[in-house]
């Protein structure tokens, strides 16, 4: 049996992740568990297919930067299709993950960032850590094969000389490694034994290190890393007290290093199709290029010449369409031309060109979570797979072209009022001007301390509008020192709030930014989406296709809708959608795919209408929390189909009417809008604090986030005139819980005091928040 390990998926950019998977990887290591770290020497793909595919379980730190990363999304959505167990470590209890990494995490277990808990999850989801266990010299072997580089004498890989007066004395190495930044290594010369300790940096090509004569002196070695193909160089000068020479030292590598600096930038998108093949494909590759050119994409399949697919990917490809089969696998030709698409970012539209091929490896990396349709040489429906197969291409061409030259700006003005709180004051902030466009936000302006700018950065993959969004930025001011700040971005009406909290070094407080909007106001997506497992196809579409004829706009994979990485296509269908109509039934319970789609939409607080197919399924299923309290249409009976569908409509058309303008609330009076704010709600007559990083009564609407003893939350609900307050709070990756309570003093002076219980499968306690006095 294959050794089993834990993999870590995170930013390996961002320092904020970096040391917490560094003391949860030293803390796993002490208690002599295995964690799968990849060899710098070997290809990145295949490095990290092999890292998934033999992982018990991946611990994943998800972060703004891991959203927006590349890497991070092949890494998650080939663990998905290999159906790996994930635990969710929330490093970061302001982020709330969206897009395609909040789909994924959705169903997935959290845990905090402590070794105790991850453990305990660990085992709580059936993994016995024993499975893990490294056994006697593991550690050694593991060593060797994620250095960059390990040898000596006896492994006749590494050599080297110094030179002093014009003669060169040769170096002899029992042990040599470099690992981690890090450089050990023994031997001897003419002058004695020696140990070696020091430092390397390949994003610079530097490195230094000590060269200790055993009980004698001490020289110091400083230069510069070469690397060409297999070979390594290590040469500079040597120098003590003054004197100093040339060195070098030769190193024979396990397999080529590729630096982060080679990787190449891409120029502008290209607008053709490329056809991927290997040899033995030929003949399948032309006539799919054919059958998109008649269906008018300007496509290539060009001599089997992996150097001329390469310059044709760098020149003027929009989208590359490799024919996934074994022999494409096990090629090393089609592997270097679509790792150069993939390095570059060039779209890739998978086609499965063989029956019961399930990619893997570097191949299934590349294309994980990409949908593909299947075309082999004995497909019969060949035109209409050729359709099929447009419509996915076609999507990242209109993408091209429409986002050529556009900017995506949430908000872009002048004299933006805030405030920052240190101990118990209020301290105001002003910006002269305020950005936060494609992503990026810059600012400046000043406060007591004094003048500032702002650089950052904000998750634009959400929409505000539906949910709120993460952000992070530096304010440096000028000449001094500079502050982090991070939080997250929620819509209310004419106004974009910015609230979170400030940090330096061990000082932490909070902070809010209101920002108001000119022109008019985005609406949120009013789609309906339908969900459902693939044996209920039939009926849905029929479904589809009447509630499309009432007008009503629909999401529907198989009508066109699902394009591009499936995670990804369905959170977005999910985000924006009005409501989700779920065809529950037993196969539905059973699919992975239907949970997270669920189950990200219960998180983000989307109407749900179920509709059930049939009765088959567990009463404590994930699936029945989520919908047994709703109010659902049943379909068991289709014989009733036209008054059943009458029922369906008539929910539907509630919600559409509800178009989020109602103004009822208007005249409520805003209670509370920022400050500190305790709580804590009791269990078996035992008090558990929750602690608040936001919470507001505006308008008669309530809103919060925080955490407590269970996990990261967040609220939302309302209240009236009379100070009947109810509202949700729902665990980031886990159940909700509804409160229900009575403001007990409406006090005009941003204070209040709520008191009342809370409600969960039947148990039930009080609860009390309040400002903080």
């Amino acid at each position: 049996m294959a050794k089993q390990h834990i993999f870590f998926a995170f930013d390996d950019e961002n320092e904020q992740d970096l040391e917490v998977v560094r003391q949860l990887k030293d803390e796993l290591r002490e208690r002599n568990l295995r964690i799968y770290e990849p060899s710098p020497t070997e290809d990145v793909n295949q490095s990290i297919a092999k890292g998934v595919e033999g992982a018990r379980l991946l611990l994943v730190f998800p972060s703004q930067s891991f959203q927006r990363s590349k890497t991070g999304s092949k890494v998650l959505n080939y663990a998905d299709q290999r159906k790996k167990l994930v635990i969710k470590v929330q490093h970061l209890p302001h982020f709330q993950p969206t897009s395609w990494l909040g789909a994924l995490l959705a169903p997935t277990q959290s845990s905090e960032p402590d070794i105790e808990r991850i453990l305990s999850t660990m085992i709580s989801l059936g993994v016995d850590l024993k499975d893990l266990t490294m056994q006697e010299g593991e550690d050694l072997e593991q060593l060797m094969q994620t250095a960059l580089f390990w040898g000596g004498e006896q492994m006749n890989n590494v050599s080297g000389y110094y030179v002093h007066e014009g003669s060169q004395f040769p170096i002899r190495f029992d042990f040599f490694c470099l690992q981690d930044g890090r450089i050990a290594g023994q031997g001897d010369d003419t002058v004695g034994a020696f140990t070696i300790c020091g430092e390397y940096e390949t994003s610079e090509f530097q490195f230094a290190f000590y060269k200790n004569y055993i009980e004698q002196h001490t020289v110091v070695y400083i230069g510069r890393l070469r690397f060409d193909g297999l070979d390594c160089y290590l040469e500079g000068n040597w120098d003590i007290d003054g004197y100093s020479d040339q060195f070098s030292l030769h190193l024979t590598l396990a397999s080529p290093f590729e630096s982060k600096k080679d990787k190449v930038e891409r120029r502008g998108k290209g607008t053709k199709v490329l056809i991927s093949y290997c040899a033995g494909q030929e003949s399948l590759a032309q006539k799919i290029g054919t059958g998109l050119t008649s269906e008018g994409l300007e496509t290539v399949c060009p001599d089997f010449d992996v150097n001329l697919m390469i310059r044709l990917i760098a020149s003027d490809t929009a989208v590359v369409v490799p024919l996934m089969s074994q022999f494409y696998q096990d090629s090393t030709q089609a592997r270097k031309v679509l790792s150069y698409a993939d390095r570059v970012n060039v779209p890739i539209v998978p086609v499965k060109a063989q029956q019961q091929f399930n990619q893997s490896d570097w191949l299934g990396l590349i294309c994980a979570g990409a949908l593909w349709t299947e075309i082999t040489p004995d497909t019969t429906e060949f035109e209409q797979k050729i359709k099929d197969l447009k419509a996915q291409v076609s999507a990242y061409l209109s993408e091209s072209s429409e986002t050529e030259g556009s900017h995506n700006v949430l908000f872009e003005g002048g004299t933006v009022t805030g405030y920052y709180k240190q101990g118990d004051e209020k301290v105001a902030m002003t910006l002269d001007f305020l950005a936060l466009v494609d992503g990026k936000i810059m600012g400046q302006g000043d406060d007591p301390v004094g003048s500032f700018i702002i650089t950052g950065q904000y998750d634009e993959t959400t929409e505000i509008e539906i949910s709120p969004l993460n952000f992070h930025f530096v304010k440096q001011y000028l000449g001094a020192h500079q502050v982090l700040y991070t939080g997250f971005a929620y819509a209310q009406g004419k106004w974009i709030i910015l609230h979170g909290e400030w940090r330096i070094e061990d000082m932490v407080g909070e902070f809010q930014f209101q920002l108001e909007r000119s022109g008019p106001i985005k609406p949120p997506g009013r789609h309906i989406m339908l969900s459902y497992q693939w044996n209920s196809q039939e009926l849905v579409k029929k479904i589809a296709d009447l509630l499309k004829s009432r007008g009503v706009k629909i999401w529907f994979d198989i009508a066109g809708d699902m394009k591009g990485n499936i995670n990804a296509a369905m959170a977005n269908g999910v985000e924006k959608a009005a409501a989700i109509v779920s065809f529950t039934s037993a196969a539905y319970q059973k699919s992975v795919n239907c949970q997270k789609e669920l189950t990200y939409a219960s998180q983000l607080k989307k109407n749900i209408i179920p509709v059930h197919l049939d009765t088959a399924h567990e009463s404590d299923s994930w699936m029945a929390q989520i919908v047994t309290s709703l109010n659902s249409v049943n379909f068991n009976d289709q014989s009733q189909f036209d008054s059943v569908f009458q029922d369906l409509t008539t929910k539907i058309d509630a919600i559409l009417s509800d178009t989020g303008d109602d103004d009822s609330s208007q005249n409520i009076p805003t209670l509370f809008e920022g400050g500190s704010v305790e709580g804590a709600y009791w269990h078996e007559g035992t008090a558990y604090p929750m602690a608040f990083s936001f919470f507001s009564l505006r308008e008669g609407r309530v809103a919060g986030q925080g955490d407590d003893g269970i996990g990261s939350f967040t609220m939302a609900g309302t209240y009236d005139e009379n100070g009947l307050v109810t509202f949700t709070k729902q665990y980031i990756g886990q159940h909700s819980v509804e409160y229900n309570g009575q403001l007990k003093s409406m006090i005009p002076s941003n204070t209040f005091e709520i008191e009342g219980t809370w409600l969960i499968d039947g148990m039930s306690d009080r609860f009390r928040l309040a400002c903080a006095q």
